[in-house]
């Protein structure tokens, strides 16, 4: 009997022993963390794989030394596109054997690649703004922007307010223009205002007299631009030639970027959009757009801040509960409430989507975003 019991408090010790140094390696403070980076590094969309780069490289030069030497990234370029995106995504997976991921950006290419990432148990936080459909996405899924409808409902909430009842709709004929479009149209209709007008074009263009055209035969009293890149520009300078300057302008939340201010200038002045944000100034918001502008001698914008708050709460997660305990890092990243974030203060709701206190309204005032008061 005695020999017996010596024989069972050998094994309870072993293997004792045994899950204390799994447990030791799970959270090894040496062990590489390696982390995939997906995006539209190149092509028509490289401006939003620029906001991408931009967010990570601050964020790495807050975390602690210690933790910056670990982190290892390996980056895909997605191209904006869908077939790309699923390319890159398992090239990061199969071959660079990575469990996190931040990115997809565009709209296409989150939501082509989301059975990858469900698949294969890769925990993916978003650089965009999600649609519908991917804010309803699997539990590996998580974004710190809100939903566009909440954007679109503040929008378009603000334009029935201000008794604007017949508006001429331009957006981008691709997955995100046309969330950005319906949801909007949905709301302002649904308050009783009047869509005289949507001429959808395509991703980039830059021609857009005839679309223009429609719209001014129409005889709206406001324009929304639901457009990106170059084309928000073209649009607006469009609009002055065809003599509709003075009719009030709104737009998505992609306006704020420096090519606008820089590109359209006086025609940019006085247009209003959406930003999730807070209108109450933290010392972590005010000291990221000072960062920003002394590294990159721009305004703050969106994507590189999403960026920003996602790496931050991913590389906490896996710092805190070790690279390999993929579980763990979920429910770290999901339980995430009342964030200090560098678009003001976040939490996640049961899906892993951003709510944010309040969505702003901002505007072109003076040749700068500014709050709209």
């Amino acid at each position: 009997m005695k020999k017996v019991i010596m024989w069972v408090v050998v094994v309870v010790l072993v293997l004792w022993g045994g899950y204390a140094l799994l447990k030791k390696d799970s959270t090894d403070s040496t062990q590489p963390i390696r982390i995939g980076v997906v995006g539209p590094f190149a092509g028509p969309s490289a401006a939003f794989g620029e906001f991408i780069n931009r967010g990570i490289e601050l964020a790495m030069a807050d975390l602690p030394v210690e933790i910056r030497n670990r982190i290892v990234l390996v980056k895909e370029d997605d191209k904006c596109t869908g077939p790309d995106a699923i390319s890159a995504v398992n090239k990061l997976i199969q071959l660079e054997k990575v469990k996190y991921m931040i990115g997809p950006l565009c709209t296409t290419a989150v939501v082509a690649t989301e059975k990858l990432y469900e698949d294969n148990g890769v925990i993916t936080l978003t650089a965009g703004v999600p649609s519908e459909q991917i804010a309803n996405m699997g539990e590996n899924h998580f974004t710190f922007s809100p939903e566009i409808k909440y954007m679109m409902e503040a929008l378009s909430g603000y334009v029935r307010q201000n008794n604007f009842s017949r508006i001429g709709i331009i957006y981008v004929k691709d997955a995100f223009g046309e969330e950005n479009y319906n949801k909007f149209k949905g709301n302002f209709e649904s308050n009783g205002g009047t869509v005289v007008a949507a001429e959808g074009v395509e991703k980039g263009s830059m021609d857009l007299r005839t679309q223009i055209l429609k719209v001014k035969a129409a005889n709206p009293d406001s324009i929304f631009i639901a457009l990106t890149g170059g084309s928000i520009v073209a649009a607006l300078k469009e609009i002055e030639t065809q003599g509709l300057g003075n009719v009030p302008k709104f737009a998505i939340h992609g306006f704020q970027t420096v090519d606008v201010l820089n590109g359209a200038k006086n025609e940019a002045e006085g247009v209003i959009y959406p930003y999730p944000s807070s209108n109450v100034s933290t010392k972590k918001i005010e000291d990221y757009a000072v960062k920003y502008f002394n590294k990159y001698a721009q305004p703050v914008e969106l994507y590189s801040s999403n960026v920003y708050d996602s790496f931050n709460v991913l590389v906490n997660a896996i710092v805190k509960c070790g690279y390999d305990d993929n579980k763990c890092v979920q429910k770290n990243i999901k339980d995430t409430k009342n964030y200090d974030g560098v678009n003001g203060t976040v939490s996640l709701d049961t899906r892993g989507v951003a709510t944010f206190q309040q969505i702003l309204l901002k505007t072109v005032k003076d040749g700068k975003f500014q709050n709209l008061k």
